[in-house]
């Protein structure tokens, strides 16, 4: 949501006439890391505006520590998959015998 507020006041402020679903589904793209990186200028009041009405939520570093979670509390479900990856680069397991499979 956030992306896509920063592209329609970017298009805004550069007075530029765009498609408004076109940008809609650009910025769905960069969210998911399939563009380019993009980058306006923006006053610091549009950024601030736009951030406090939809404030950023962790979602990264929560769910990071979900998969350290079900890691730690139940390593013979992590062993060779996707949760076991991503808990490797963000936990570390407290017992010597989880340590080998989270870390």
């Amino acid at each position: 949501m956030r992306s896509w507020l920063f592209a329609e006041a970017m298009g805004r402020k550069k007075g530029i006439n765009y498609d408004h679903e076109v940008v809609a589904v650009g910025t769905i793209l960069h969210d998911i890391c399939l563009t380019a990186s993009v980058s306006g200028a923006l006053s610091v009041g549009d950024v601030e505006r736009i951030v406090s009405a939809f404030p950023r939520l962790q979602m990264k570093h929560r769910f990071a520590e979900t998969c350290c979670r079900l890691v730690t509390a139940r390593p013979e479900t992590s062993h060779d998959n996707f949760l076991r990856d991503s808990a490797s680069v963000s936990c570390r397991a407290t017992k010597p015998s989880q340590r080998s499979i989270c870390c």
